[in-house]
């Protein structure tokens, strides 16, 4: 029983964010984690591991970019109560006063792996395809839907368009 985490450690992904360090010499590493114990130790194993500095506030993403901020949790909570076992999970550092995560997540991973490219890759794909169900209910909200009953008893629906141009 394990769930896996993909990272680089900490000081390797700052310099590839300050470009002082190219980033395609570096490998993502893989740690195994039980997740049946409790999240507090989970969360100082992976810190202990990736040399986070003391008080960082990070979490765990999926593939799929749902994020899991291990902060809100109590230290006590069983990590099977949050964490799936034989997922996948990239670590991302998190603002302990944001409630959402700012976007785009970035991950502690290798910006030359295939695990970052395909992650950014589907970040991008979700914030435009909410993006055009955003434009799509505010089309949807300068309709107008109304009802009526015939002389013979049809109830007949015509939506207007109220935009204006």
């Amino acid at each position: 029983m394990y769930f896996y985490v993909k990272y680089i450690d900490i000081e390797e992904f700052k310099k590839i964010e300050n470009e002082k360090l190219e980033a395609s010499d570096i490998q993502n590493k893989t740690l195994l984690v039980n997740p049946k114990c409790p999240i507090g130790l989970i969360r100082d194993y992976i810190s202990d591991k990736l040399h986070l500095p003391e008080k960082t506030s990070f979490g765990l993403c999926t593939d799929k970019t749902v994020m899991i901020k291990l902060s809100q949790f109590q230290p006590t909570i069983d990590g099977l109560d949050i964490l799936k076992e034989k997922e996948t999970y990239y670590v991302v550092l998190t603002d302990t006063a944001d409630e959402q995560p700012s976007w785009p997540i970035v991950p502690i991973l290798s910006k030359f792996s295939k695990e970052y490219i395909d992650f950014m890759a589907l970040q991008k794909r979700k914030s435009t395809s909410s993006a055009k169900i955003r434009r799509s209910s505010s089309i949807k909200s300068n309709s107008k839907d109304t009802v009526s009953i015939s002389s013979s008893g049809k109830v007949r629906s015509n939506v207007t368009d109220t935009t204006t141009t």
